[in-house]
């Protein structure tokens, strides 16, 4: 049985809501690139909070955060534990930012799938009419 290749140039690339975010990683105060969590890393913060147990779940929250949403890091998670290690405030202020940001997002996607629910269900009503 031959194996199928997946050509990703077809898959269209999902952006999420982009933003800034002022913080002092030892060099003074700069404006730094966030974005908007995408589903996976959603995914992988709820299942930490189903762990309650987990004595690092902060630290693997923010990592999280970091690698997932902090263009600095570059989805390494070892850039992310370096900066959680040596910079913790500064790590902790983009953190909140990338989840505050995350929110935001995901609040309008939700808001806006309602009101295309709303809308659809008004133009059914309509053409019955």
């Amino acid at each position: 049985m031959a194996l199928k290749k997946i050509d990703l140039s077809k898959i269209p690339v999902k952006k999420t809501l982009e933003g800034t975010v002022t913080a002092d990683f030892g060099d003074g105060e700069k404006e730094y690139a966030i974005h908007a969590l995408d589903d996976a890393s959603r995914q992988c913060i709820g299942a930490l909070y189903a762990d309650s147990k987990d004595a690092m779940k902060p630290m693997k929250l923010y990592k999280i955060l970091l690698t997932g949403g902090f263009d600095a890091c570059n989805g390494e998670d070892a850039i992310a534990e370096y900066l959680l290690v040596n910079a913790y405030e500064a790590s902790l202020k983009v953190g909140n930012a990338v989840y505050e940001l995350t929110e935001k997002f995901y609040a309008a996607k939700e808001e806006e799938a309602q009101e295309a629910e709303k809308n659809s269900v008004t133009s059914g009503e309509t053409a019955k009419a």
